[in-house]
């Protein structure tokens, strides 16, 4: 309240906050939801603008990881803690790689570019400074090695078969509790592992 002393230093910003506000009243797209938006505007502006095979990607992307999770919010009220959360609930539901959430993060991000193009969004790209989830599965590690990193964590302990799945981090504590650690799993030990994970080797 100290920068604004009297009612003519405030003048101003209330007078552009109201004509952004009145702006937005008149341009039908400011009031539309992202799923109306996408579905209206920027799908058929991608239909002669890109490629077959990209627009195929465009809306398998779009259909499969956006429109059920962000749809329903306004263009105008969108920002980036949505696509944040976005981006971590899908690389939690469905093991998806960074490339692949990049991928995903782009569609986002050239949807609100058209947006700002079509009067539809005021401001930054809300998706420009979106991250990345860091625990996400990095390119070119599938789901085998995935299980099979799990599985190495757990070294079945050959003298000690009570605590054969005792979680022993590295072969340096597994050696350090049990001298007769050999690195390896006997075949019991691979079955126990199998009927609890399935096979991963």
């Amino acid at each position: 309240m100290n920068d604004y002393r009297r009612e003519c230093d405030i003048r101003p910003l209330f007078t552009e906050f109201m004509q952004r506000l009145n702006a937005a009243k008149f341009t039908p797209e400011t009031n539309l939801t992202l799923k109306k938006f996408v579905e209206s505007i920027y799908l058929p502006f991608i239909e002669s603008e890109t490629r077959a095979s990209t627009k195929k990607g465009y809306r398998e992307i779009w259909n499969n990881h956006i429109c059920d999770r962000v749809g329903d919010i306004r263009v105008r009220e969108f920002r980036t803690v949505h696509a944040s959360k976005m981006l971590r609930a899908i690389a939690e539901e469905n093991n998806l790689s960074k490339t692949t959430l990049q991928h995903i993060k782009s569609v986002l991000s050239g949807i609100f570019t058209h947006a700002k193009n079509e009067g539809a969004f005021d401001g930054a790209n809300p998706i420009k400074g979106t991250r990345i989830p860091s625990n996400a599965r990095e390119p070119g590690e599938t789901m085998r090695t995935t299980w099979r990193k799990f599985v190495e964590s757990w070294k079945p302990c050959l003298c000690c078969p009570k605590q054969s799945l005792q979680r022993r981090p590295t072969r340096d504590s597994a050696k350090a509790s049990c001298e007769g650690w050999n690195g390896r799993t006997t075949q019991a030990s691979r079955l126990t592992l199998i009927g609890r994970f399935g096979r991963t080797w």
